[in-house]
């Protein structure tokens, strides 16, 4: 059996850490966070968010989310109550913002469409993925600004623009919440927020020295995808002194064969839980059962001793709460999850 058990007990240890870690529990009501105060202020402020200028005279009001990447951000910053609807939940909410989660309309459990995202009249939409912003999904940035909303894309996606090159994930998540704090008059809480990330980097580093490691974030129709170089899981490893298998791969969230991954052989694999977004493959679960199923995958010592770390699948993706799983992975990688067992 390996170091850390699959099942109720090991996914809880892991879903309730997050209630121990500064980064996400500091701000569990938006009242006590300054953006009541915000909520008809004045701002003269201009933004060149990846290629796109966004001009801002007033705090939003009306925000939308598309993505639960970018609603928890919003959620850790305070401004629960500028946000007018949600949509694309992958990963249940933690138990700090459920009340304030529950008292915001839900506008799509899926990416939003244009008609969706007009319904709710937002001044403000936010999301970790630059693809999210297409016409056949909530329509492109360009419609949007020509209607007089303002859009925001991770900064993690527009990785090789201007001065983002050669940051880290974690340095552009910084940048997204120092330009958020601006947006919403928030400033102090955003300092605070990337004062705990980092913190929590350097904790975590070299932890995981010498070990190598997949990151198994999606399994669509029994295909896997799996942390490429760009992203969050990349940053990880860098941080903690491991090696991403993919890390030659030049994309966010490739797609792999299971033979390419099997020849690979890693020590440990992480887990991302899907199981809110409700499709076949999403949860943690599924993913074992597939890698236990799969007759390359199931000869590997990871998956024979079941070498894994799971963590909340929207953790994986750009937001403040990625500073939790790589509290999480580092802290498992150093208690020695890798220690061959067969």
């Amino acid at each position: 059996m390996g170091k850390i058990r699959i099942g109720g007990k090991a996914l809880a240890v892991v879903m309730g850490t997050a209630l121990s870690i500064g980064v996400l529990s500091a701000c569990s009501n938006s009242e006590t966070n300054g953006a009541s105060d915000s909520s008809a202020e004045e701002i003269n402020l201009t933004i060149d968010n990846c290629g796109f200028e966004l001009n801002f005279s007033t705090v939003p009001q009306r925000t939308v989310t598309l993505e639960q990447a970018s609603t928890d951000t919003l959620f850790a910053l305070g401004v629960a109550d500028h946000i007018a609807g949600t949509s694309n939940q992958k990963t249940t909410v933690l138990p700090e913002y459920a009340e304030a989660y529950n008292k915001i309309p839900v506008l799509a459990e899926k990416p939003l469409t244009s008609e969706q995202l007009r319904s709710a009249d937002p001044d403000f939409v936010v999301s970790p993925f630059e693809s999210f912003f297409t016409a056949d999904n909530a329509g492109t940035r360009e419609e949007l600004k020509e209607l007089g909303v303002n859009s925001y894309v991770s900064n993690v996606e527009c990785r090789d623009y201007k001065d983002n090159k050669g940051k880290t994930a974690f340095e552009l998540i910084a940048k997204d919440l120092e330009e958020l704090g601006k947006i919403y008059a928030v400033e102090s809480r955003a300092k605070e927020l990337i004062a705990e990330q980092e913190t929590a980097i350097k904790a975590a580093e070299n932890k995981g020295k010498g070990t190598s490691i997949l990151y198994l974030y999606s399994l669509y129709k029994g295909t896997p995808y799996v942390a490429g170089n760009t992203g969050v899981g990349q940053a990880i490893s860098d941080i903690t002194g491991s090696k991403n298998v993919m890390e030659k791969v030049n994309d966010l969230w490739p797609e792999v064969g299971w033979e390419a991954i099997a020849d690979l052989n890693p020590d440990v694999i992480v887990i991302g839980d899907l199981k809110e977004r409700g499709a076949p493959g999403d949860s943690y679960e599924d993913k074992i059962e597939a890698m236990k199923a799969d007759p390359v995958m199931s000869k590997l010592d990871a998956v024979k001793n079941e070498r894994f770390i799971i963590v909340p699948g929207v953790e994986l993706d750009a937001t403040v709460r990625s500073a939790h799983a790589l509290t999480v992975i580092s802290d498992e990688l150093q208690s020695g999850i890798a220690t061959k067992t067969s």
